[in-house]
């Protein structure tokens, strides 16, 4: 190759690598990631519940000029297996804001809903509060979590351990002396994890964890609203 055409050469070369940056460059950036359907409408209920609630029910929830919406007396009034969310949907829908009720949107009244349940720690369906969903049971996140292990347990431990987990051709999972075998929630877990005897591991993460949070719930140890996770795994068994 003579002088000239090496240098033409590199300058292909280089108007080449020039065009290809000028193209990376030009690319559009990849998409977010889409936000959690049920962080989204809390989000924005959140948004709602500043701009026409904030003003008597306080930035926290706590109450101000009007009762506390978070805590124990809204548990026991709109949430558990007595109640839907329904109940709440239309004591907000039908009578807030108090100074004019009725004036948000269907879906501002689903969203503030969804922000109420959300700060009691009160399970969401996974796609969000819709209208379709207000005749299902209000269940704190536990509540959810432990009714889930239920249903994982009767399909691939009950067999072997009995509907009330009292023992069959496995041992018993209730009781004082069961729960002294283990010091830690994440013990149990960890035995958890090595059933179904016929075939171990075969379960998902989620569902290991939902049947521990049902077997807690029957022995009446580690109790609470949240739903058990990775966190709770150092907890004492008391």
């Amino acid at each position: 190759m003579n002088k000239r055409s090496g240098m033409v050469a590199g300058s292909v070369l280089v108007l080449g690598g020039g065009m290809l940056w000028a193209a990376l460059a030009a690319a559009p950036a990849a998409p977010a990631a889409p936000e959690d359907a049920v962080a989204a409408q809390v989000k924005s209920g959140l948004a709602v519940y500043a701009k026409s609630c904030q003003g008597c029910h306080g930035d926290k929830l706590q109450g101000n000029r009007a009762p506390a919406l978070v805590g124990a007396g809204m548990l026991g009034k709109y949430a558990g297996g007595d109640h839907t969310y329904a109940d709440l949907h239309t004591k907000v829908s039908k009578t807030m804001p108090k100074n004019a009720p009725g004036t948000l949107s269907e879906q501002q009244y689903l969203d503030v809903v969804a922000l109420l349940f959300e700060r009691n720690g009160v399970a969401l369906p996974a796609g969000g509060l819709k209208k379709d969903d207000l005749k299902e049971a209000a269940l704190s996140a536990r509540a959810a979590q432990v009714a889930a292990g239920q249903a994982v347990y009767a399909k691939s431990c009950q067999g072997c351990h009995g509907d009330k987990l009292q023992g069959n051709r496995a041992p018993t999972l209730i009781g004082a002396a069961f729960v002294a075998k283990y010091k830690t929630v994440g013990a149990l877990h960890a035995k958890v994890k090595t059933m179904p005897k016929n075939a171990p591991g075969s379960l998902t993460d989620r569902q290991y964890v939902d049947v521990l949070a049902f077997v807690l719930d029957r022995n009446e140890v580690a109790g609470g609203t949240a739903s058990i996770g990775v966190d709770d795994f150092e907890k004492p068994l008391k």
